[in-house]
């Protein structure tokens, strides 16, 4: 749900910027029949009486053919039929006023045309500029940690490790630590064919480093 709601905010944001776009490429004749298109769009949206005539257009479309269609027989049969002619008289106001409102629509509908392929182009400009500007944003993301982690992996060759084990073996007494040996635990662990862990737990400076630090001499032997 909170990807689609992104995807739906990213093709608002990316239609608003071509949209600028394309208005500052526009003549201040251009900008204001614009801006009369879209204040027609509005009227048509939040008009009722617009609506009901669109919800009407098909019905009088029919009404016309039907019309049509009896000026044919009026035209091609005898008198008789043009008493239909009489019948619909009434539908010729309703008649003109849809002619006259397609001709409104045909009009607007042919101009919009021709501004919509003027405003994809920057809408197609604004969608790769948006993908481009994501993309460097992935890889700037992406040095911070690649930098750290071959700050991490250069960590241990750096770690004089011998030097480190040879100061703690002058600063520990002798035989300290051999108690651990005796522990059932420590010898099952000395004794494990495979690979495994020894954990020893304790507070800080309670000695652990230099308990390992005697457990090394005795694995080094």
């Amino acid at each position: 749900m909170t990807e689609s709601k992104t995807n739906v905010t990213v093709r608002a944001e990316l239609w608003v910027r071509a949209k600028e776009r394309f208005m500052e490429d526009l003549a201040e004749d251009d900008k204001v029949f614009h801006d009369e298109i879209m204040e027609m769009k509005a009227f048509k949206k939040s008009c009722r009486l617009w609506k009901l005539q669109d919800k009407f257009n098909p019905s009088v479309e029919a009404m016309q053919q039907f019309g049509t269609t009896m000026d044919v027989f009026a035209n091609a049969s005898p008198a008789s039929y043009a008493q239909y002619e009489v019948a619909l008289d009434w539908s010729s106001t309703l008649l003109n006023s849809a002619v006259s409102a397609w001709r409104i629509s045909s009009a607007c509908s042919s101009t919009s045309a021709a501004y919509t392929l003027d405003f994809e182009p920057h809408m197609i400009e604004a969608k790769k500029a948006a993908e481009l500007e994501h993309a460097d944003q992935v890889k700037r993301d992406e040095i911070p940690k690649a930098t750290r982690r071959l700050e991490l992996l250069a960590l241990p060759s750096k770690y004089q490790y011998k030097t480190k084990h040879k100061k703690l073996r002058r600063l520990r007494h002798q035989s300290t630590g051999s108690w651990i040996l005796e522990i059932q635990s420590s010898k099952a662990r000395l004794n494990e064919p495979k690979a495994d862990c020894f954990c020893c737990f304790g507070i800080p400076e309670c000695g652990k480093t230099i308990l390992a630090s005697s457990l090394t001499d005795v694995l080094s032997a």
